[in-house]
């Protein structure tokens, strides 16, 4: 950090530009964080330190050898710098002959006690000096007369070794004053102004100003009606609470010009406007998430500490909520008796088959690591019938990533609804989404988006802008006889139940599964770490599974442990979805009655309407025309090119030439 200081040639006042050095180079204003005091670098730290009020002064002491030093910006930022590299040794405060001066020592000792209790301080009042007057004038005074620099030196160490100790009841006094930044407003000088402001902003709040995705947010705490307690949330910030927020962090100052004198003030909102519209230029750390939970980095190692993660991007917030020790070096038989124990937590879950167990399984573990995963798949949990389990299971996996039961939606009719549902959700930064009793096809280009890509951008309703989110949210969506369609099929895992009973309602269950969770989540979280971690300890060992495309990093933190621990491949019914597809089964109808009627002949599709039963019938359901029975040729050629060249059944469409200004199809076999 430099501080330069402009004088006027002529009249006026003195300027002070606080530079900082940055890895692209420097920057107007403050560092984050304390300020190093003047002159640290020439700093004699083993021999007594002399602390004088304004940079002035001390540069006046050292023209003449003393080893002196100030706060940064002087008096008015005694309390943003850190004072901690000369509280070890013996200190000499001297104060401007003014109260002014008298409080600024008060506080300097107060701070200097702070870091160590036991500091020999002494306050020496320098002799002759005038009102306001300070270590520059009493240097000048001395040189007028023909004293020396070594004699001057000389005088002021023999009045320091005879000064009085400082007054620890005065020091402690001093703590209950401002000890807030100052920033003073100036006409024509905005960037310093909005720099010092966000340095203040985020001095002034601590690993509570953060970027999420391309906003600028706040974190603060909301009590849950939960067992667990106090939560975060991630609030954006306007330009009335980033004022707000700014002057509750600095004093804010204007001149007064029929006094002459600054005054304080409050942060003008057009300053919050300035801020704002930095982005991609604040200097608050990016956050792509809150956990409530331990979880695990990207490189498999345990993050268990609270408060922010840099490596991660992460604020974990415990919500004073204690979890069991995360073992560092779990073995492979510690994560069969880890699975094991999950395992029993499902027993009584009645899953078709072994694949629809281990999707549930790895549903568990994803919501265990989620918030660290680029992209993980939607969760499907199918049933023929109601109250067969499709919520309990899925609100017994949020647990372990909220640490309380999972809110459900109902799912908006239409696409610009959910939409903004989503994105509402998302930045929110809600853990787990479950979309619940889904009755209609699920087919959602925006949930599609959100699940193959680590941020998602959409526009901010009520604005006219648009920003971007992180989609690290658990998604589930539960419904009687699920049908997914188009894309979102590629993107799903399925777990199908059947209780293989009229009343499922009406079954006993050994124990009350809720309620067990409430208690006993932490451990059955803890049981998914182990079993992720030991993967990680073993080395990630390859199981040479069949690649899902777009969430290759979920295959390999969570697919993989899995089968490496004897278990099923989770991602097996993806089939089933792709199958019961009502657009796939479509495309396969038409494909082969195309096939039938005109082999791998090239046609147009004025020809494939002129033709009979039954492809005539499936391209009227398709494109049915205006008048009863008339096919739109023109919306039946859309749909064609839509899925030129995808393969269903093993047949597929291929374009040829043009016939009379109208292009032709074939359908052949692949």
């Amino acid at each position: 950090m430099q501080t330069l200081r402009f004088e006027p040639r002529v009249g006026g006042n003195k300027t002070i530009r606080p530079i900082h050095a940055r890895d692209d180079g420097w920057a107007l204003g403050d560092p984050d964080g304390f300020l190093p005091l003047y002159r640290l670098d020439s700093l004699r730290l083993e021999e007594t330190v002399y602390v004088v009020e304004g940079e002035k002064a001390a540069d006046a002491g050292a023209s003449i050898g003393l080893n002196v030093t100030t706060s940064a910006h002087g008096a008015s930022s005694a309390a943003k710098s850190d004072w901690a590299p000369i509280a070890s040794g013996s200190v000499v405060l001297m104060p401007d002959n003014d109260e002014p001066g008298s409080e600024y020592v008060a506080s300097v000792c107060a701070r200097l006690r702070q870091s160590n209790p036991e500091i020999e301080l002494r306050v020496l009042t320098l002799p002759d000096l005038p009102e306001h007057g300070d270590l520059f004038d009493f240097v000048a005074a001395r040189r007028a007369v023909g004293r020396g620099e070594d004699q001057i030196l000389s005088e002021i160490h023999e009045l320091a070794s005879a000064a009085p100790r400082a007054d620890g009841d005065a020091a402690a006094l001093a703590l209950s004053d401002d000890s807030r930044p100052v920033i003073r407003i100036e006409g024509g000088d905005a960037p310093r102004v909005v720099d010092a402001a966000e340095s203040a902003l985020l001095a002034g709040n601590p690993g509570r100003i953060f970027t999420f995705g391309d906003e600028l947010v706040r974190v603060d705490a909301r009590v849950s009606l939960a067992v667990v307690g106090a939560r975060s949330r991630i609030i954006p910030m306007t330009a009335p609470s980033l004022c707000d927020e700014i002057t509750r962090a600095a004093r804010i100052e204007r001149l007064d010009r029929r006094s002459g004198e600054y005054r304080p003030v409050d942060l003008p909102e057009k300053f919050g406007v300035m801020l704002l519209h930095r982005r991609g230029r604040w200097r608050a750390p990016e956050l792509v998430g809150i956990t409530r939970t331990p979880t695990l980095r990207a490189d498999g190692s345990v993050l268990a500490a609270p408060g922010y993660d840099a490596q991660s991007r992460l604020l974990f917030d415990h919500g004073g909520v204690a979890f069991p020790a995360i073992p560092e070096q779990p073995t492979r038989q510690q994560a069969l008796e880890a699975l094991a124990r999950i395992e029993a937590i499902l027993s009584e879950f009645p899953f078709v088959c072994a694949s629809d167990k281990s999707a549930a399984l790895s549903m568990f573990l994803t919501a265990a690591i989620r918030r660290s995963l680029p992209t993980a798949p939607l969760f499907v949990i199918r049933a023929p019938k109601m109250a067969s389990g499709k919520s309990l299971l899925a609100r017994s996996a949020g647990y372990l990533m909220c640490g309380e039961l999972a809110g459900v939606v109902s799912l908006p009719s239409s696409s610009e609804e959910r939409r903004k549902l989503f994105f509402a959700l998302l930045l929110e930064n809600e853990p787990v989404i479950v979309l619940d009793n889904i009755i209609e096809p699920l087919e959602d280009e925006s949930l599609c988006s959100i699940l193959t890509e680590s941020l998602w951008r959409s526009r901010v309703l009520g604005f006219s802008r648009s920003a971007t989110v992180p989609t690290n949210a658990l998604w589930i969506a539960t419904g009687n006889n699920l049908v997914m369609r188009g894309d979102l099929t590629t993107r799903a895992i399925s777990c199908d139940l059947d209780p293989n009973c009229e009343r499922p309602e009406e079954r006993e269950f050994t124990r009350n599964l809720d309620q067990w969770m409430a208690e006993h989540w932490r451990e059955v979280l803890v049981d998914a770490l182990t079993v992720l971690r030991a993967y990680v300890v073993a080395g990630c060992p390859s199981q040479n599974l069949p690649p899902f495309g777009r969430f290759e990093d979920w295959s390999r933190r969570v697919r993989e442990p899995l089968v490496w621990l004897g278990h099923a491949d989770p991602t097996q019914g993806r089939r089933n979805i792709e199958d019961k597809d009502p657009e796939r089964e479509v495309l396969r109808e038409v494909l082969q009655a195309w096939a039938s009627a005109f082999e791998s002949r090239f046609v147009k599709v004025s020809e494939a309407i002129q033709h009979g039963q039954p492809l005539r019938e499936l391209l009227l359901a398709i494109a049915p025309g205006v008048r009863p029975g008339e096919v739109d040729a023109r919306e039946l050629g859309t749909w064609i090119k839509r899925f030129e060249r995808r393969i269903e059944g093993g047949l597929r469409f291929e374009r040829g030439g043009l016939s009379g200004g109208s292009a032709t199809w074939r359908v052949v076999h692949v």
